[in-house]
């Protein structure tokens, strides 16, 4: 049971995460920053890491 609240919890994160950090992006644009980078490593390695640790 707890395993799966762990995993849950960081993908719930990484979700809001991702909508806050696109979403800060878009108003930032109209003050001229245009690129969005997603750090599409780190979520892979947060959600392994989230996986292996629950598994335990």
């Amino acid at each position: 049971m707890h395993h799966q609240i762990a995993v849950f919890g960081a993908l719930l994160g990484l979700a809001l995460g991702l909508v806050w950090g696109v979403c800060t992006q878009q108003v930032l644009a109209l003050k001229g920053m245009k690129a969005l980078a997603i750090p599409w490593g780190t979520i892979v390695a947060v959600v392994v890491g989230s996986a292996a640790i629950a598994h335990e």
